[in-house]
């Protein structure tokens, strides 16, 4: 049949709108550390020094939450140092016992996506190292956590400004 059709894309994050931050059921919080395990404003970082995200996530409720989903994304130009390839290992000051231990984790370019179980009541943490690969003034997105089959369950924090300055900071005319 003759016509006239139109496809229509879009792609991106928006700026603004209707993004709901808080928590039910579930809890997430995200800190950045260096080597020693001292806190990092993640507001100025220092170009290509290594970074670790310690990400928690808590079980609120009063019974087991199975197919957790917890997503972490990295601002652009940073590359996460994906565990698998032997690149990123755990610091002495990470506790063994207090990593999630998880059902499956996805690493792409720009986030990081781990699965599991939590028990009634548990917190978990999930370490991994990145680097700021470029100088600038970046946005670092929203954490999640979300119970896959149970829509109910879910805890998101905002990002924030991002500022990466290079060994000429302040040498520039």
């Amino acid at each position: 049949k003759p016509g006239l059709y139109a496809v229509v894309t879009t792609a991106g994050n928006r700026v603004a709108g209707d993004h709901v931050w808080g928590a039910n059921g579930l809890s997430v919080s995200r800190e950045w550390r260096d080597g020693a395990g001292e806190r990092v404003n993640p507001a100025r970082l220092e170009l290509g020094a290594p970074l670790y995200v310690d990400v928690t996530v808590e079980n609120l409720t009063r019974y087991r939450v199975q197919n957790v989903a917890l997503t972490d994304r990295v601002p652009a130009a940073w590359e996460i140092e994906n565990p698998r390839l032997g690149r990123g290992g755990m610091p002495d000051w990470v506790d063994p016992d207090t990593l999630w231990t998880t059902d499956n984790m996805n690493v792409r370019d720009d986030r990081i996506e781990v699965f599991g179980a939590l028990d009634a009541g548990q917190s978990a943490h999930v370490v991994y190292m990145v680097r700021a690969t470029f100088a600038g003034t970046f946005h670092h997105p929203d954490v999640s956590a979300e119970a896959m089959y149970d829509p109910e369950l879910w805890a998101r924090i905002p990002g924030g400004p991002t500022i990466v300055s290079g060994p000429w900071e302040g040498q520039v005319l």
